[in-house]
């Protein structure tokens, strides 16, 4: 059943994680949103659970679990049983007079084979055949037991080799779980980033309501003013313009965050729509950076899963090179056997048969192109995953340097825009003072109102951003931690 294959795969899978206890354990089942506002923590759980394609990542590590139970069980005695019956009638007529033999024939067998732990074979096998024939008048059993052994001592020989699949199926599994775990921290972070900027975007809406009510209010001001002659008409007429302006951005902005509300609930959270869909503020945290470049690329070559799983992949490409240059050996093979069988055990008369046979058999390949170009090929994979680990390492040291200066950018910016909002509050107040004294023009109140609260959405923006290129770079150096406590702290800055 199908709920029998997930129990014994994670428990399969719990055996690997007990020596790697970073490893995820893919067994999240279907969520709810549950009452209330939706939090950020809850929606990521959310999301991982029931995304489709989390889903689908789960079940792979879980089928790549079942062939490494498969692998395991390759090296238990494999059973076998076998049953067969005959029944015939062989008749003749010779001279008008018909002559007829009725014969049954059974055969029963019961043997296993069990591999040895350097490369051979260990079976067994009891059986027996009964005849019956209307021509006799007795039955015949004739029982029989077969014992086998065969071991290669060259080129199939070895402990390694002989281990070698069941190792190969457990790395599967870790290079699954590896795998898994790094989308799952990308997953978890693109859901935190695209709740983040439906966050930004509500908040950006406030402040541009905030903006209409101050733009109307100046147009209604500017359109009195005309009709009592203290104010020209293009002054009148730009005021107007720009609420207009700002009616049409909050129109636009509503809906793109309509739309990505609406996304993000069914394509992320993967539940059905309802108009009573509200999510809980956030206030987000910010953490200025503290690591140094070198730190962060030095913890990156220790902790990146896909780095561990490269060097994996190399050492798998040496092991498979040896075991190809020992394709190219001799076969030399022992073969030892014992056969035991009774002619007829029904009868007294029946005879005991006993065969016992020992040898050797060396193989000398006289054509071993094909081998030869295997061991070309296992050459070329060692040097390609040779390669591969070293531009593994070299771009994610570089990536990782290119993210701190980018950090670090942003915490600059960040500055800047509080400096500038400081100095556009008090831009705004002077500009509307003196326009109350007739000495500037609406423009200037307008121009700074926008530099304001283009630097408020600004901070906004860069607030995200700092806060999620953390989270990128934590993902980037191998230590990101959906359980950390600082992951959803709500220090401001």
């Amino acid at each position: 059943m199908p709920k029998d294959a997930d129990d014994a795969a994670l428990k399969a899978i719990d055996e690997v994680r007990l020596q790697d206890p970073h490893l995820p354990r893919p067994d999240a089942m279907p969520m709810v949103a549950g009452p209330g506002p939706l939090t950020l923590s809850r929606a990521v759980e959310v999301a991982i659970a029931n995304n489709n394609l989390m889903q689908a990542l789960r079940e792979g590590a879980r089928a790549t679990a079942l062939g490494m139970i498969a692998a395991q069980r390759n090296y238990y005695p494999q059973w076998r049983a076998q049953l067969n019956a005959v029944h015939s009638d062989a008749g003749v007529t010779f001279n008008g007079i018909h002559s007829a033999d009725q014969y049954s024939n059974s055969f029963q067998s019961l043997g296993f084979t069990q591999q040895l732990p350097f490369g051979g074979n260990l079976s067994l096998d009891f059986g027996g055949s009964f005849a019956d024939s209307s021509n006799t008048a007795d039955s015949s059993y004739s029982p029989r037991a077969v014992l086998s052994l065969t071991q290669p001592l060259l080129s199939g020989a070895g402990r390694d080799l002989q281990q070698e699949p069941l190792v190969r199926a457990k790395r599967n599994v870790v290079y699954a779980l590896r795998g898994y775990r790094q989308q799952q921290e990308d997953f978890a972070i693109s859901a935190i980033n695209d709740f983040l900027t439906i966050q930004v975007l509500s908040a950006k809406l406030q402040n541009l309501q905030a903006r209409r009510e101050a733009v109307d209010f100046l147009a209604r001001k500017q359109q009195t003013f005309f009709k009592l002659g203290r104010e020209t008409e293009l002054e009148a007429l730009r005021a107007t313009q720009e609420c207009l302006m700002v009616q049409q951005q909050l129109l636009d902005m509503d809906l793109d965050r309509r739309n990505r509300v609406e996304q993000f609930w069914i394509a992320t959270l993967n539940l059905p729509f309802k108009n009573s869909v509200s999510l809980a503020d956030f206030p987000i945290p910010y953490r200025k950076l503290q690591i140094s470049s070198d730190k962060a690329v030095q913890t990156a070559m220790e902790r990146r899963p896909d780095l561990q799983t490269a060097a994996d992949l190399l050492e798998d490409s040496q092991r498979a090179l040896k075991f190809a240059q020992r394709n190219l050996l001799p076969d030399l093979e022992l073969n030892v056997s014992a056969n035991v069988s009774n002619a007829n055990f029904l009868t007294s008369n029946g005879a005991t048969y006993e065969n016992y046979t020992a040898g050797l058999t060396m193989s000398l390949p006289l054509e071993s192109t094909a081998q030869r170009l295997a061991l070309y090929t296992c050459w070329l994979a060692v040097r390609q995953n040779e390669r591969a680990l070293a531009y593994n390492r070299t771009s994610i040291s570089a990536s990782i340097r290119s993210s701190i200066n980018r950090i670090k950018l942003i915490e600059s910016a960040l500055e800047i825009q509080e400096s500038i909002i400081q100095s556009g509050g008090k831009r705004v107040a002077a500009a509307q003072f003196l326009l109350e004294r007739g000495q500037v023009s609406n423009r200037e109140v307008i121009d700074a109102d926008n530099i304001r609260i283009s630097a408020i959405n600004t901070k906004l923006d860069l607030q995200m951003d700092h806060y999620v290129a953390l989270l990128r770079l934590e993902r980037d150096m191998g230590v990101f931690d959906r359980d950390q406590p600082s992951l959803f702290a709500t220090t401001k800055p």
